[in-house]
């Protein structure tokens, strides 16, 4: 990880992880013998070709998926569809979840998986850690919230999903930190800012 301050936010200054999804027992059956990420969508893609084809077009060609649930379906889709020349650096690599001399557990949730897998992103150069879901339907531009995050200088940027009413509040907590903030708001530590 490169310590050189961050002013300006350039793609190839970001490692982008996506999670592989637990059991996604709200989509069963389709996901009885698959990740949910792995479930069908428009024929020949699947859900998680979502977050990378955002990936893509955004610039961000280093991409993780980890994974640990049901992924054997998800592993084939991803070795057969993605493959960059040797020339970019790009990737989409899978890590699955693994039991070592240290940790006999599993994945104990996102940030769980994320920092058991710091071993393996400290092995490139990056300022920047872009967390992604790998089962959800949208469309976005990461360069435009790296960029604002990289401009206020910030320690944790969120992004929630839109609502249709923009009175609407969303709440996220973890066990050191409360957020509450509307779908026009960007939260960094314990700051504020308003997107415009």
């Amino acid at each position: 990880m490169s310590h050189t301050g961050r002013q300006s936010a350039n793609t190839s200054d970001v490692l982008s992880v996506i999670m592989g999804g637990g059991q996604g027992t709200r989509l069963f059956p389709l996901t009885k013998e698959r990740a949910k990420p792995a479930v069908p969508l428009a024929g020949k893609y699947r859900l998680v070709d979502i977050p990378i084809s955002n990936c893509i077009n955004s610039g961000l060609r280093r991409i993780y998926l980890l994974t640990q649930f049901n992924s054997a379906s998800l592993h084939r889709h991803i070795s057969q569809s993605y493959k960059f020349d040797h020339f970019s650096g790009g990737f989409v690599e899978i890590l699955t979840a693994e039991q070592t001399y240290a940790d006999t557990s599993w994945y104990q949730g996102t940030a769980d998986a994320v920092r058991k897998n710091m071993i393996h992103f400290m092995n490139h150069d990056w300022d920047y850690l872009l967390i992604l879901s790998g089962d959800q339907l949208y469309r976005m531009d990461f360069r435009q919230i790296i960029s604002l995050h990289a401009e206020l200088n910030a320690d944790i940027t969120c992004r929630p999903s839109g609502t249709q009413n923009s009175e609407s509040k969303v709440t996220a907590s973890c066990s050191w930190l409360r957020w509450e903030f509307t779908s026009s708001t960007v939260v960094s530590s314990a700051n504020c800012w308003t997107t415009p």
